[in-house]
């Protein structure tokens, strides 16, 4: 009986000095980028391009806190827009044939917002439960605290550098699970944008295989921005 006991005692101990590692690992991630102040700024656009099969492609996005986003990518004179407001959203993809646009889903959506730069949700997740720590391991060579987290768009795991405490990579399992793949994200050229660090540069790699970079050019925070810019069509 006391050798139960004490196994139980030593087992909610553990329990403890997890929850407290993985809060402390999160407050330094979020004083190391700077979250505080990220989340005080009311909009943020970003321009860059993404590559993708041999293609370059010329991309913005705008977000307005707390939940307005639209992302415009240009390919061969057309323009795809993307546009999220709240819990409803539209995509009009002229390469697709139509330039009418079609309503989003409402798990493109959730996956919309989940991933904006605007307010931070790490903490959130944290706090009800979603997100735990997984242990040390090395992500492209570089010793990271592995952080999981069960997204809707599947389980998901982040990589914190043991030094700068900068998010440097994501591993997202997805798909159904007769085709599952995974994505991997390698975020570097970290830059100070007016005191709020931000990864310039995202390398995505599907099944191990390399399949596009997205390139930030220019960031900028609290420009004017309608709302007109987020209606729903």
């Amino acid at each position: 009986m006391k050798r139960t006991l004490l196994l139980a005692v030593s087992m909610m101990m553990a329990a403890t000095l997890v929850a407290q590692d993985i809060n402390t690992i999160i407050e330094k991630h979020e004083k190391a980028i700077n979250v505080k102040k990220l989340n005080s700024f009311k909009t943020i656009k970003v321009t860059g391009s993404m590559s993708q099969m041999g293609m370059s492609m010329d991309m913005t996005i705008i977000e307005k806190a707390p939940d307005k986003i639209k992302t415009v990518i240009t390919f061969s004179g057309m323009e795809i827009v993307t546009v999220v407001n709240g819990d409803k959203g539209y995509m009009i993809n002229p390469m697709m044939g139509s330039s009418e646009p079609v309503p989003l889903k409402a798990e493109q959506i959730s996956q919309s917002v989940g991933s904006k730069m605007l307010g931070s949700s790490i903490r959130k997740q944290m706090e009800d439960g979603k997100v735990e720590f997984a242990g040390m391991e090395k992500f492209n060579g570089t010793d990271c605290y592995k952080i999981k987290n069960q997204t809707t768009a599947g389980e998901s795991f982040a990589f914190i550098d043991k030094k700068s405490y900068y998010i440097i990579g994501i591993i997202l399992t997805t798909g159904p699970a007769d085709h599952e793949m995974q994505v991997e994200m390698r975020m570097s050229e970290f830059k100070d944008i007016e005191g709020v660090i931000m990864p310039m540069k995202t390398d995505t790699y599907v099944s191990g295989q390399m399949s596009g970079s997205l390139v930030f050019t220019s960031i900028e925070f609290d420009l004017p921005v309608n709302d007109s810019e987020f209606a729903i069509k």
